[in-house]
């Protein structure tokens, strides 16, 4: 593994160094550069180094945290790479690479994009280390540096003290639960309902779910869909359980299943009956991302497998989704659910990748998304419960998704000049969605053999 090593601590070092350059750049036209040559040397980095140590030394065995004594603590950071790593790093990138190549010219600041590279590399970091104190940097790095973004954000000041309350708790609970299982096998019982409210607030799971509308409508949407995307907080959750609370996690994960069920519906409910594109980008999010915790309550690898899946699905779809209200937005002001906006015939190209994308998300067949839903509907087996709360979701996501094709971009021709039509690396951004959407559903060994 020392070329993925080498890989990724040459990612962390490239987005450190290019965020505080980008801090202090001035002219808009250099930062995005910059930021764009970074996010993509650190992807191309990342890349390299995990296919040549994949092809040298094969798949290694599952990265979990190993101890929480005190000498672990004491310790120096250790870097670890297992399977979920190797698999989240390059798609953490890459998406950052989107992030950065479709972010409108109003907002490629130099603020707003230093801050959105140093993210990557708090997030980076998290994944690649079982130290107790860099978890804790990076669960609570990510989140303040959204929280500094909502700050400088107008019309967001209810949203940032919501938003930093939520996850002020969260952080607390996280570092609590990892304090405790440095007692003893005694406080782990402890420890874990503390992580179980860790993973409730950071993901938004019922009864947590309060900040993710707000977030989403009134923050900015890059930092807002790159937080909550890569579901890091679960996956560091996930090293604890099968690490040093292996033995009693599996209550927890039962828990935070039927947490995740729930949340999974009443998102979905929500997300169909809203007027504001973004807060049904945020409802839709919440309903296809809250699977993951369902398929990993099925205990199985069949579970695994289509968590993590349904994870890299939901952030795709997501994505798509928010770099297509961007683009939008840009060109149209203010949107809303309301009336047909028209405009397909501008932008045919938009318009498809939206509807692939989003249909992708409820298991549409060519894309993975229809192998993450049927390896759930396996997982799942004979839980009749399950499976039916899971099928109406996706039926009222996959309504949802029409409702909003048809109203962003049906109806009336748009009056006035040709001038919505996309930029040369808008469409770049929308095709390789569209295109790694549908390729890994055609050929899912590439990912997961």
């Amino acid at each position: 593994m020392i070329a993925a090593l080498i890989g990724t601590l040459a990612a962390i070092v490239t987005l450190t160094v290019a965020a505080a350059f980008v801090s202090r750049a001035t002219d808009r036209r250099i930062v995005w550069r910059v930021s764009l040559a970074a996010a993509a040397l650190a992807a191309l980095a990342v890349v390299v180094g995990v296919g040549v140590s994949l092809a040298s030394q094969g798949l290694p065995a599952f990265a979990t945290v190993g101890s929480l004594s005190a000498q672990a603590w004491l310790a120096p950071p250790r870097v670890l790479l297992g399977p979920v790593s190797l698999g989240l790093l390059p798609f953490l990138l890459l998406l950052l690479v989107v992030h950065v190549l479709m972010r409108p010219r109003a907002h490629a600041t130099p603020r707003r994009l230093s801050r959105l590279l140093l993210m990557a590399a708090f997030s980076v970091a998290s994944l690649v280390s079982t130290h107790p104190l860099v978890l804790i940097l990076g669960w609570f790095g990510t989140a303040y540096v959204l929280w500094r973004e909502l700050r400088d954000t107008p019309l967001a000041a209810g949203t940032a003290r919501l938003f930093g309350g939520m996850q002020m708790l969260s952080l607390v609970a996280f570092a609590s639960a990892l304090l405790f299982g440095a007692f003893g096998d005694e406080w782990h019982r402890v420890a874990l309902i503390a992580l179980v409210l860790a993973v409730v607030l950071r993901h938004g799971l019922l009864p947590g779910q309060l900040w993710v509308a707000d977030l989403f409508q009134h923050g900015p949407l890059g930092a807002s869909l790159y937080f909550a995307t890569p579901l890091l907080g679960d996956v560091i959750v996930l090293r604890l359980f099968y690490g040093p609370f292996a033995v009693a996690s599996a209550s927890a994960v039962g828990v935070l299943s039927v947490l995740a069920l729930a949340t999974t519906l009443y998102a979905a409910g929500l997300a169909i009956v809203q007027r504001e594109p973004r807060r049904t980008l945020a409802y839709l999010w919440l309903s296809q991302s809250s699977l993951v915790w369902v398929a990993i309550g099925a205990s199985s690898s069949i579970g695994w497998l289509s968590a993590m899946i349904l994870g890299g699905v939901s952030a795709f779809a997501s994505t798509g989704f928010g770099v297509t209200l961007w683009a939008l937005e840009a060109r149209r002001g203010a949107l809303d659910l309301e009336r047909y906006h028209g405009g397909y015939e501008r932008m045919p190209l938009l318009a498809t990748g939206f509807l692939v994308l989003g249909l992708g998300s409820v298991g549409l067949p060519g894309t993975l998304g229809f192998l993450g839903e049927e390896l759930l509907g396996h997982a799942l087996g004979h839980d009749l419960v399950a499976l039916s709360v899971v099928l109406i979701a996706t039926a009222l996501n996959g309504i949802t998704v029409m409702h909003v094709y048809f109203r962003l971009f049906c109806g009336a021709r748009e009056p006035g000049p040709g001038s919505q039509q996309l930029r040369a690396r808008e469409r770049i951004g929308i095709v390789a969605l569209v295109a790694l959407m549908i390729a890994s559903g055609f050929l899912p060994l590439l990912l997961f053999r």
